[in-house]
């Protein structure tokens, strides 16, 4: 995993292969059940059937997704008054797209932060580095893909990018 962000960070080639965005947010829901359980943080998988695939680098698509789960975790670190709840979802995003989200019920993005959260060292955390969504960012962006974020309507963020499909990248 080190060895290929390694080479995104140096530009270095990826390994396009056909994947299906459902078995890699099934892979990080595996990896992070047990931290899940541990911080008594509820984990719901919301996977669309019949996705179609996307092409891409299977370890740095995974690392994208980890690093979206992670950042949704540690916003739910400080109570709020609502259940904490994690949900990873896949869905179509029209005929030619597939979108990955993760949503926390954490306490929200604050409107002074929107314009920055994907820049590099730019962290609202006191423990934070500012790279996890910057590396997201980088990957999304390598894979012709789109990466945002918003609040949602009852608390918390989404999380949220947008890849193309195997056929349309073909093109």
């Amino acid at each position: 995993m080190i060895y290929r962000l390694r080479a995104l960070l140096e530009k270095g080639a990826l390994e396009h292969v056909t994947l299906n965005m459902n078995d890699i947010v099934d892979d990080v829901a595996r990896l992070v059940r047990n931290d899940m359980v541990i911080r008594n943080v509820p984990m719901i998988l919301e996977l669309a059937e019949g996705l179609p695939n996307v092409r891409g680098d299977r370890v740095q698509l995974q690392q994208a997704v980890l690093n979206m789960v992670l950042d949704g975790v540690e916003a739910m670190g400080e109570p709020n008054g609502r259940p904490h709840a994690l949900v990873i979802r896949t869905a179509r995003a029209g005929a030619k797209a597939v979108d990955v989200a993760v949503e926390d019920s954490g306490a929200g993005i604050d409107v002074h932060d929107v314009d920055r959260l994907f820049e590099p060292l730019y962290t609202t955390k006191a423990e934070g580095l500012g790279m996890g969504l910057a590396i997201v960012r980088t990957i999304v962006d390598a894979h012709g893909g789109r990466l945002r974020a918003s609040n949602n309507v009852g608390g918390g963020a989404t999380f949220q990018f947008t890849l193309p499909t195997d056929a349309e990248r073909a093109r």
